[in-house]
């Protein structure tokens, strides 16, 4: 429940597409106040900037929201990308399995496009148990 009203909290600011400094400073005041766990952060975020509605396509409005992460990303380093990549996949299992149809097109954003992931990163990731 505590990451729901994260979430919610977050949303009310987002659904704006705010600037991404202004995104991240909310994020942390949230998570500072209800007192979640910095990994956390990557899944409030996720949920909270893509949560309009079930067909709301998160690729067409990823370049919304993308300097708000890999701002996030760029902060924790290595781990921030396990936590980003944690993220995603819940996002597409756990939250919003209704969008999976853009999984791939996603990660291809994500991977050949714009290099977020690096095909080795996402390769060693995939094969670990």
């Amino acid at each position: 429940m505590l990451l729901e009203e994260a979430i919610s909290k977050l949303h009310a600011v987002a659904k704006d597409k705010p600037k991404a400094e202004v995104l991240l400073d909310e994020l942390k005041l949230i998570s500072t106040s209800l007192g979640f766990a910095s990994e956390y952060r990557y899944w409030v975020l996720i949920c909270a900037c893509f949560n309009a509605s079930k067909e709301h396509n998160i690729v067409k409005t990823w370049k919304d929201y993308e300097k708000a992460f890999l701002s996030l990303v760029k902060q924790d380093g290595k781990v921030g990308i396990k936590h980003l990549l944690q993220a995603i996949v819940l996002f597409f299992i756990k939250r919003h399995a209704e969008q999976s149809k853009f999984a791939g097109t996603f990660m291809k954003l994500l991977v050949c496009d714009q290099q977020v992931f690096s095909e080795e990163f996402i390769v060693k990731w995939f094969n670990k148990e």
